[in-house]
């Protein structure tokens, strides 16, 4: 009989895991968008909406056992060090906190801090997680162009959480002075764009100041999307694609639509076009983990407020991952040169 850790070992490398992962931080992300479009043609959608409320605040309990479990089978063994142990401390503090403030006779954090409380300890622990699977990738030799784009990955994802948590403080309220609009726009939209712009830098430098052989294949994919975007972005479509972002992952877009939404479109097109050259230079195992791994980032979104821990969950589990991915790839990595 199979030892129980080879046998999670086996789930763990294998497809349906990575699959799972993003189904179901892909139906968190869709389900508000779905209930509102049948809200407005009429249809009762509060055992929906009920429904979703349940499924959102149970899903940590699957997505960190689910992380748990690849930790816990990860090639070598996982050294738990003090940045490790930091990162998980950290994240059992956000869950902790984030049912301290539920809206519920639990509910022991009330305050007008609480959206910036939560999100400066999640940025932290997306932070932590960010530095101790780096050391991971350090130690097992990782090229310093997959490091520096792992790090980007965690960092940005970290303050654009931090930034989107921040918005839903009133602070001339609060502080008495009224906040610079610059400011405002800055916290509303600024996340949207730095993780789209680092999307971008990370195309152009794997995809395009690499060794790419087809233009069309850098080149194609984001211009597609964005495109698409400049299309949608018009009448209901551009009204419903920003929605999705919006409610889903807390993506927001600024106006005019027909702007942002191209730039959107072009970053997502850029992760295309990324995970395309990536694919001829990785193992298939450790691509598809790699990839998986930064969907369930991106369909974890940067949710505040009640949001906070299963938004969490989901980096963390697309970070497990996708660092599981390059250590797969034989080289601990895949040079962007």
């Amino acid at each position: 009989m199979a030892a129980p850790r080879a046998i999670l070992r086996r789930i763990g490398g294998g497809p349906a895991f990575v699959v799972l992962g993003v189904i179901l931080l892909g139906v968190r992300f869709f389900a508000p968008t779905l209930a509102a479009l049948l809200g407005v043609q009429g249809v009762d959608v509060s055992g929906l909406d009920a429904g979703f409320t349940w499924y959102s605040g149970l899903l940590p309990l699957v997505l960190i056992p689910f992380a748990g479990i690849v930790l816990w089978t990860w090639p070598g063994g996982f050294r738990w060090d003090a940045r490790s142990v930091l990162a998980s401390a950290l994240t059992a503090a956000v869950g902790t906190l984030w049912v301290a403030s539920l809206d519920s006779p639990l509910r022991v954090l009330a305050s007008p801090w609480t959206s910036l409380i939560l999100g400066a300890a999640a940025a932290a622990a997306i932070a932590s997680w960010d530095i101790a699977l780096g050391g991971a990738l350090v130690r097992a030799g990782a090229t310093d162009g997959t490091l520096l784009g792992f790090r980007a990955l965690g960092i940005g994802y970290a303050v654009a959480f931090f930034l989107w948590s921040a918005r839903f403080v009133d602070y001339g309220y609060e502080l008495g002075v009224e906040f610079p609009g610059v400011l405002t726009r800055l916290l509303d939209y600024g996340p949207s764009l730095l993780l789209s712009f680092l999307s971008i830098a990370f195309w152009i430098e794997i995809s395009v100041l690499g060794p790419s052989r087809s233009l069309l294949r850098a080149f194609g994919p984001p211009v597609g999307f964005a495109l698409v975007g400049l299309a949608l972005s018009e009448g209901l479509g551009g009204f419903i694609f920003s929605h999705v972002l919006t409610w889903g992952g807390s993506y927001a877009l600024f106006a005019p639509s027909y702007v942002s939404l191209p730039v959107v479109m072009f970053a997502i097109g850029a992760f295309v076009a990324v995970s395309w050259t990536l694919r001829s230079r990785m193992p298939r195992a450790a691509w598809r983990s790699l990839t998986g791994g930064i969907l369930c980032i991106a369909l974890a979104g940067i949710l505040p407020l009640g949001g906070a821990f299963p938004s969490l969950a989901g980096i963390v589990l697309g970070l497990v991952v996708a660092t599981r991915g390059l250590l797969g790839a034989g080289e601990a990595g895949v040079s962007a040169r």
